[in-house]
């Protein structure tokens, strides 16, 4: 045969050989934040130093651009293409470029794949149930392979700038530039976080402008009303307090449940009157709220990391809580910058920064290259040059990830699925308005607000009652060891679309009722700590309403528990509590005070109600302003005004065990063993040789346990079992011949439990009982 002919027909049968080839997958990665192979997707089991099993797994986003990266193992495909199905539907058809032409590594740096193709996939390929088919007109359709895609996940941050000691809108940053994030900050944090979309504005009330703050106690010196960022005890101290306003911020509109962070951007002026921003940032880890400055830089990615539940990735290392040696990327997936078409390697680039000098502090891999550290531990300088993020390890994507879907589970028995965790999403397509991500079942179902845990952690999942009205925020610092000038209600905000939540009403029966102890629908509203405080507003027409504040001072899940007497010691930090509240802003407010009402749940007519801080209010919207109430004076009184403000909230706050009535004094005893007493002071009841019409304490007496009036005298005992006794001595009546208080020394070492004085005409007696 000839050979020509011979070659031909060898040539005919290697091209028909070919082209009844199937093409096979061998590797398929969604691009996203992270390099993601499918269809498993990444996954991780842990198991921490408390022998904690940790499971996370990070699939692809819903919704978001995704870079699809295909492997052969042979890049001699004609035309190739890929076609997208979702069931026997054709979603349409892209053609792959070739792997010349695959996303290149930032700064120039060693391509990802010499033999990949790739192909940018239409935002409605990346949803749930869609299956893939590549072409080339070289050899026979692959089989069809699933992509793993979850939720379509939005975020929206609110931004409340928070302005101190002089700082506002005029020397600092303007409320525009405070409240926008700069479109490529925006554009950058949406590649480096797993979700679809950020939506980012103002929070509604617009933020703060304060002159000052109360630092609270620091366990050695008592709180203080600070005026200038340096008079801080330490660098975060005024950010720590910030953010744990902006939580309460946080839960008072109602946002704690929803894919809502809070990010509070922080301008202050330091003594010597220079306008600057903090050195630092700080964020609740999985608390939805952070801080930082104003320049959205690398605080902010930092910080709301944290608020999205990651912690210090070393720390987190060193506690068995992540995978990668000392909180770096080695091992980690690469990421992949959409907008730049970039795909960023877990190598620091030779463009950070500190690349010549980064073997100093740097991981280093197999080829003795430096590794980037994640962003949320030292990362910050290892981004290329170009780049205002570093990296999040592909660990903690999934740990974000987690924040939006929570977790699905099926009862094996009722088929019905359960839900923990996760966001709550505004959803105009379910009758609630709310929807949550299924992940079994790959969808968003109705969420329903619902009260779990019989109120224990607030009323319909903390969502809100009202939408969209108008409110006022009153933020209040109370030093509950009344402290001097550590006690202020801050200038309130309002906003125009706020919300309200659910409270209760102690002078309702219907609301009493609610929360009633074992029979009440919501029992364990107060449970938590307790309920020992109420809000009362008193509006411009004279109508007053009131609010359970849902924490006391109770301990933990003991409605009823005995007072930590650390509420009343001035160093210590839980003597200073924080309130935040949103009421109804419909009509102008006259008068905000704050209560102790100690167990308020048995009604506000069936407890003590002592005022802690009471201050009049004027002005409507965001002219209103607020300053503390000043009573009437009265013609009787030879107090000075600044005098009565002295007395101290410590003692309005501490369950009054006893009060004694002379015939021109009065005298009362705390449950902290504080004497005080008010009325004529020259018929010597007092101990203080003064007239006063209102409550002062007798310093020289501590730790009384029982106190007794006679007329024109008054006996004690301590927790010592001793007996202290003043005022007029005829008849032996005091038993020292003394008229201020002094100590009976017969009485000494006998253990008195009890004390009465039996007044009858012209006859004293005082009654001792012995343990």
């Amino acid at each position: 045969m000839n050979s020509k002919i011979i070659f031909v027909l060898l040539l005919l049968l290697n091209v028909n050989y070919i082209y009844c080839v199937k093409l096979s997958i061998v590797k398929l990665i969604g691009a996203q934040s992270h390099l993601i192979p499918q269809p498993n997707g990444l996954s991780w089991t842990l198991v921490d130093t408390s022998n904690k099993t940790i499971s996370k797994s990070l699939h692809l986003t819903g919704g978001k651009s995704t870079l699809l990266i295909f492997e052969f193992g042979k890049t001699d495909l004609v035309s190739p293409s890929v076609q997208a199905f979702q069931g026997s539907t054709s979603l349409g058809t892209q053609n792959l470029l070739p792997p010349n032409q695959l996303a290149p590594t930032e700064s120039n740096g060693t391509a990802f794949s010499t033999t990949a193709y790739s192909v940018n996939a239409p935002l409605n390929w990346i949803v749930p149930g869609v299956t893939l088919k590549v072409s080339a007109s070289n050899y026979e359709t692959s089989d069809a392979i699933a992509l793993n895609t979850g939720c379509t996940a939005s975020t929206n941050i609110l931004i409340f700038p928070l302005y101190l000691f002089g700082a506002n809108f005029e020397n600092s940053a303007n409320f525009s530039t405070a409240t926008s994030i700069p479109e490529i900050a925006l554009d950058e944090l949406k590649n480096k976080w797993p979700v679809s979309e950020i939506n980012a504005q103002p929070h509604p009330s617009g933020g703060i402008v304060w002159p000052s703050i109360i630092l609270p106690p620091n366990g050695t010196h008592p709180a203080f009303l600070a005026t200038a960022s340096n008079q801080q005890r330490d660098g975060f101290e005024i950010m720590g307090i910030l953010l744990g306003l902006l939580g309460r911020i946080y839960t008072v509109y109602g946002d704690s449940k929803l894919n809502t962070q809070l990010y509070g951007p922080i301008s202050w002026k330091n003594s010597s009157g220079i306008v600057k921003g903090p050195d630092g940032g700080l964020g609740t880890v999985g608390g939805s709220c952070g801080v930082g400055d104003l320049a959205f830089a690398h605080y902010i990615i930092h910080e709301l990391g944290h608020a999205f539940g990651i912690s210090h990735s070393i720390e987190s290392y060193d506690e068995g809580r992540y995978p990668y040696v000392n909180g770096s990327l080695l091992g980690s997936q690469w990421g992949y910058d959409t907008n730049k078409n970039q795909l960023l390697s877990t190598v620091i680039p030779t463009s950070a920064s500190h690349y010549a000098s980064c073997k100093k502090n740097s991981v280093l891999n197999a080829q003795d290259q430096c590794v980037k550290q994640s962003v949320m531990d030292g990362g910050a300088r290892d981004r290329a040059s170009g780049y205002r993020y570093a990296m999040f390890a592909d660990y903690e994507a999934a740990i974000i990830q987690a924040y939006f879907e929570g977790t699905t589970t099926k009862d094996a028995t009722t088929g019905v699925n359960s839900y923990s965790g996760g966001k709550v999403f505004r959803s105009q397509t379910f009758s609630s308005g709310y929807a949550r991500w299924d992940s079994i079942d790959k969808k968003f179902v109705e969420y329903t607000p619902t009260t779990t845990d019989r109120g224990l952690y607030g009323i319909n999942g903390n969502l809100p009652v009202q939408k969209n009205v108008p409110v006022y925020t009153f933020i209040a610092s109370v030093s509950l060891a009344g402290t001097k000038g550590a006690s202020i209600l801050y200038p309130p905000l309002y906003a125009q679309n706020g919300a309200l939540i659910q409270y209760f009403d102690p002078t309702s029966a219907t609301d009493l009722d609610l929360i009633k102890q074992k029979t009440g629908v919501y029992y364990k509203y107060c449970y938590a700590d307790g309920c020992d405080f109420t809000y009362r507003i008193t509006y411009q027409d004279s109508s007053v309403s009131h609010v359970i504040v849902q924490d006391g001072l109770r301990p933990w899940l003991s409605i009823n528990g005995t007072i930590d007497p650390q509420y009343y010691n001035a160093t210590a930090s839980k003597s200073q509590k924080s309130f935040v509240v949103n009421i109804p802003a419909s009509k102008s407010v006259s008068r905000f005070e704050i209560l102790y009402t100690p167990n308020v749940y048995v009604g506000l007519k069936n407890t003590t109600v002592t005022v802690l801080i009471d201050y009049d209010c004027k002005g409507q919207g965001k002219d209103i302003s607020c300053s503390i109430h000043v009573p009437p004076s009265s013609s009787d009184s030879t107090t000075s005004e600044s005098e009565s403000d002295d007395i101290s909230i410590s003692s309005k706050i501490h369950i009054n065990l006893y009060i004694g009535c002379g015939y021109a004094h009065s005298v009362l005893c705390t449950d902290m063993g504080d004497v005080y007493s008010w009325g004529i002071g020259n018929y010597l009841g007092l101990g203080i040789n003064e007239n006063i019409s209102r409550p002062k304490q007798i310093e020289s007496l501590l730790g009384v346990i029982d106190i007794s009036c006679g007329h024109y005298h008054t006996v004690a005992t301590t927790d010592l079992k001793n007996i202290y006794s003043w005022g007029q001595g005829e008849h032996m009546k005091l038993g020292h011949g003394r008229t201020s208080p002094r100590n009976i020394e017969f009485f000494i070492n006998e253990n008195v439990r009890k004390i009465f004085i039996v007044v009858k005409y012209n006859s004293y007696k005082n009654r001792i009982y012995r343990e």
